[in-house]
């Protein structure tokens, strides 16, 4: 098929991918920009060693979760290792990231041998629907100051009570960051979380 076709194709089976279809994935001659078409916030893929993966297949190896912006992956990131990183196309502050855009921040984590977990998840509890319907069971997420203070920021959920049955077995880990405070509150409270440093997860 051309490219032209497969394009066609993929806008197709469009519906079927919130269902776990992939479809295509693994066929010849489909490039990148098509396979990103098949990410939906029920069908995340992972791209490593200059391939896309099925999800499954990585979960199983990987129980740790680095997300990020990654734009572009710094020092401190990349020392964090054994873990799977994770890009959201969609963020909850900042709107979506283009198809290239993305693969640009995913081969750049590439080149570095890290695997990338590509999501359509903005938020932590869709983060965690999007592994759970992938399989994962225990889930740690690893998240800088910043990102923890908006993660337990009030105005997103409607109580500690309903976030915390949303994030069955979800630990999170919280690396300090230079001048940022590590907040707590009753969103934190309900959660299960610790104070860590890279260097205790490189």
């Amino acid at each position: 098929l051309s490219t032209y076709s497969w394009t066609e194709h993929i806008r197709e089976i469009d519906d079927s991918l919130e269902v776990h279809n992939i479809d295509v994935l693994y066929a010849p001659g489909v490039s990148d920009v098509e396979r990103m078409m098949l990410l939906k916030p029920l069908n995340p893929l992972v791209y490593h060693k200059g391939k896309f993966h099925r999800v499954m297949d990585y979960v199983r190896d990987y129980s740790v979760i680095y997300p990020g912006a990654f734009n572009p992956p710094t020092r401190k990131h990349l020392s964090v290792e054994n873990c799977l990183y994770e890009i959201s196309q969609e963020h909850y502050y900042k709107g979506c990231l283009s198809i290239e855009d993305t693969l640009h921040r995913v081969r750049m984590l590439d080149m570095e041998g890290r695997p990338t977990l590509l999501t359509q998840a903005p938020k932590f509890i869709d983060k965690r629907h999007t592994l759970t319907a992938a399989g994962a069971e225990e889930v740690i997420f690893i998240l800088g100051a910043d990102a923890w203070n908006m993660t337990i920021a009030h105005h997103q959920y409607p109580s500690a009570e309903w976030l915390a049955t949303r994030l069955p077995n979800t630990d999170f880990v919280v690396m300090p960051r230079d001048n940022t405070e590590i907040s707590e509150n009753q969103i934190s409270a309900a959660l299960n979380w610790s104070v860590s440093t890279v260097e205790e997860h490189g």
